[in-house]
């Protein structure tokens, strides 16, 4: 059974890099073309295989997580997943941020913290996260 999610190296498409030809989706402007998809995590490999990419494109690349979708043409596009992973950090950053605030006011200044049930607030941040996650 293939995985729903790969690692890939992939670039925003550009006819004048990758070209287009009869056979080619209408829609391959749009998206981002697959230029090496890994099953398995190979830090060795992926490194070695994005310095060489970037090289030959000149442009700065890095590992994705995505869902690799074959069209009509035959052209592997990527629909990125890693945006989803960099929005969770950043909320889970800003919650912890006010976890150790409350805790340095507890204990050096003996206040009592601003969000005492900060648990329950988490879990309903993880919620809808959840939620945005699936639709």
């Amino acid at each position: 059974m293939p995985r729903r999610y790969k690692i890939v190296i992939c670039d925003l498409f550009d006819s004048n890099i990758y070209g287009i030809d009869e056979n080619s989706d209408k829609d391959i402007e749009k998206h981002f073309i697959v230029i090496r998809s890994y099953v398995y995590y190979n830090s060795k490999a992926i490194k070695k295989d994005i310095k060489f990419y970037s090289k030959q494109l000149n442009k700065k690349l890095q590992p994705e997580i995505a869902e690799c979708i074959v069209l009509s043409g035959e052209e592997t596009i990527a629909i990125l997943k890693t945006f989803w992973i960099k929005i969770i950090q950043r909320k889970w950053k800003k919650v912890f941020r006010s976890y150790m605030w409350n805790q340095y006011l507890r204990q050096l200044k003996g206040l009592t913290p601003s969000r005492p049930n900060l648990l329950r607030g988490l879990m309903k941040k993880n919620k809808k996260i959840k939620k945005k996650i699936k639709d």
